[in-house]
């Protein structure tokens, strides 16, 4: 880890503490005006990183039902829901990953939206403006790795290390036709909320936060430019971990 990283640790060590020190995470209940905050920014940050702008006065509406935009409605509840089972999951010092979570997050994410929802893709697929190839084939295994793997990390690297990894190689299988950027999003909240973190707005509003954002996707994945390893553990967390997190 560079030293950039390391006080960016140090400093989220500090505020854990005073978190802990303060009686934990409140419930993750639209009633509590943080989480509220917090849910209602992550469903706008994420949803404009994908090119879905809404100002503060629409998500509103569409909160209050004088509005109807299913991909904010669909967002703010998958959100809300993934990141109180994480904090249940938090108390039970427990941290659970599945496929059928995965899945589970995306056909909510695409409730009315598609008919397809909660399908991995078949076939090959480009990602717009990026360099990296995600597997063609065997999707779903290298879905499987992924979430075995982050388990791994975080029981052995430091948090936010081990949280941009996930991301970053989450990412990179991109696993659905659509959508991988917030089914992404909100399972890295939803493991930082069930290691005791708060969860993590990655800001997409403007131009320079969305390049900011793909830049550092890029530069993680760089390892697979040239194409993907098996679907391994070995094979993936090799290649991974010596690229992008040094």
């Amino acid at each position: 880890m560079n030293k950039r990283g390391a006080i960016y640790c140090d400093r989220l060590d500090e505020r854990e503490a005073l978190l802990r020190s303060l009686g934990g995470l409140p419930e993750t209940t639209v009633q509590n005006a943080e989480w509220l905050y917090m849910l209602e920014e992550d469903t706008r940050q994420s949803l404009a990183i994908e090119g879905h702008f809404a100002t503060e006065e629409d998500l509103q509406a569409v909160l209050q039902g004088r509005k109807k935009d299913l991909e904010i409605q669909n967002y703010f509840r998958m959100a809300q829901t993934a990141y109180d089972l994480a904090l249940q999951y938090y108390r039970d010092s427990s941290v659970q990953l599945s496929i059928a979570m995965v899945r589970h997050i995306h056909s909510e994410l695409f409730r009315e939206l598609d008919a397809r929802r909660g399908e991995f893709r078949r076939g090959g697929i480009q990602i717009h403006s990026a360099k990296v190839r995600p597997p063609e084939f065997e999707v779903e295994e290298y879905v499987r790795v992924s979430l075995a793997l982050c388990v791994d990390f975080l029981d052995t690297l430091p948090i936010l290390q081990a949280l941009a990894r996930f991301h970053a190689l989450f990412e990179s299988i991109h696993p659905f036709p659509d959508g991988n950027g917030r089914v992404g999003r909100i399972l890295l909240n939803y493991v930082a909320i069930s290691r005791g973190y708060p969860p993590i707005v990655i800001k997409g509003f403007t131009q320079a936060e969305r390049r900011r954002y793909y830049a550092a996707l890029e530069a993680a994945d760089r390892g697979f430019h040239a194409g993907f390893p098996a679907p391994s553990l070995d094979a993936l967390v090799c290649v991974q971990g010596r690229v992008g997190f040094g």
